[in-house]
């Protein structure tokens, strides 16, 4: 990825944060707002002439990256991505992610965690809708959600079939539930070494299968890996989620 300026990028905004008057607050609004020329990139063009080259994936336009740690767009990181440019008036650039988005979905059949080639085993809590209705809310660009309506409608799919898609009874009645799952049992190629070493200590190959999905299944849900997984009784160590943060978590004592 390529660094890029953003088109609709001014240094302050029309009608930018009406609220806040205090002058402090505002000039420290304007230096996060200031962030985005940061954060905007395109895809090289040396990875749309060689794919088979490279694990980031080639995308029809600019994206802005969740922090300057990464390299690459994410899907839920997105959502909140483009609050933040609907703050900034900037609203060409959120179409622009939305529009990357679409491409994964229609390309893999759902919108992948991260726009890497490693990544196509699984997705991201579903948030695209709220993204388009964000765009909308703020745009009333009838177009644009009319547009977008074919790739909801699949994303819908996708979330409510196959692997993602189980059946509960409760007091004689059946519900049909969406869930998390994802569509992988080795270890995550982002963090092979980590899960390979957390799954050592188990017996049979069943049930390391079923620990790299779950780890893969956790990383899906966009819960991540923090404090909330550990036991007091177990030392602290680093477990790497897959898109390469780290955190603290006694892996061995890991539910999803």
């Amino acid at each position: 990825m390529v660094r890029a300026r953003p088109a609709d990028f001014v240094p302050e905004p029309e009608g930018f944060l009406p609220r806040v008057k205090n002058p402090a607050v505002r000039a420290w609004a304007l230096e996060v707002h200031a962030l985005w020329r940061n954060l905007s990139r395109r895809v090289d063009d040396a990875v749309r002439a060689r794919p088979d080259w490279h694990t980031l994936l080639p995308l029809p336009g600019p994206v802005i990256i969740p922090s300057s740690r990464f390299r690459e767009v994410y899907y839920w990181d997105s959502y909140w991505v483009i609050r933040g440019l609907l703050a900034s008036k900037m609203y060409a650039t959120a179409k622009s992610i939305v529009t990357n988005l679409v491409y994964l979905l229609d390309t893999y059949g759902h919108v992948l965690n991260g726009a890497r080639v490693y990544y196509t085993n699984r997705s991201q809590p579903p948030l695209l809708s709220s993204m388009i209705r964000a765009i909308y809310e703020r745009t009333h660009d009838v177009e644009f959600v009319v547009k977008s309506l074919p790739a909801l409608l699949k994303e819908h799919e996708f979330w409510t079939s196959g692997l993602h898609q189980i059946t509960v009874q409760n007091h004689g009645c059946s519900h049909n539930l969406s869930r998390y799952y994802a569509m992988w049992d080795k270890p995550r190629p982002e963090s092979f070494t980590i899960d390979k070493e957390s799954a050592s200590n188990m017996s049979s190959s069943s049930e390391k299968q079923k620990f790299y999905r779950e780890v893969a299944s956790t990383a899906e849900s966009g819960w991540d890996f923090s404090t909330r997984w550990m036991s007091p009784n177990f030392c602290v160590r680093n477990l790497s989620l897959g898109r390469g943060r780290n955190a603290t978590c006694p892996a061995d004592h890991m539910h999803t």
